[in-house]
């Protein structure tokens, strides 16, 4: 009987302390959707709160969350997390999390040049030009000759 108690303890524990990745990227959109969207984009003022690149972005989103992740350039913060693969886009991005990150390569030279963090239904939050906007993964991206953003997926990572 103290056998079955104590296992029970372990289990509960165990369940508790851990968070499943589905409430955590929901975690992410949310805080990245009520406290960013609409901020305008700056290289110089890059790491928030009031201005965004998009390596900026997910650091400050991530960092507010008590998540690790590098405020460096996008090509440094592709090793968090778990690999995902880019197979996760096929069939209306059927394999992919709600708050997962997306790498992209738009010059196609092996370097990841941009990130957003996937919001499901097939759209992405990022900071672009315009802003920190939500867009879908269809669109155009104004560079490169307008290429779709799920041409240009390198990498898709997962946070735990």
């Amino acid at each position: 009987m103290k056998r079955i108690i104590f296992l029970a303890i372990i289990f509960i524990c165990a369940a508790l302390s851990s968070k499943p990745h589905d409430a955590r990227g929901s975690e992410l959109v949310g805080f990245a959707r009520r406290n960013c969207l609409g901020k305008p984009y700056s290289v110089s003022e890059r790491l928030g709160p009031d201005s965004f690149d998009c390596s900026g972005l997910l650091w400050y989103v991530c960092n507010s969350l008590n998540i690790e992740m590098s405020n460096g350039n996008t090509d440094s913060q592709m090793s968090y997390g778990t690999e995902v693969g880019i197979d996760a886009l096929k069939d209306r991005c059927a394999g992919l999390e709600v708050g997962d990150i997306l790498f992209f390569d738009y010059e196609a030279d092996g370097v990841s040049d941009h990130t957003a963090i996937y919001a499901g239904d097939e759209k992405i939050i990022h900071a672009v030009s315009r802003g920190v906007s939500e867009d879908t993964l269809s669109g155009r991206t104004g560079l490169s000759g307008g290429q779709e953003y799920y041409d240009a997926v390198c990498s898709v990572r997962r946070l735990k």
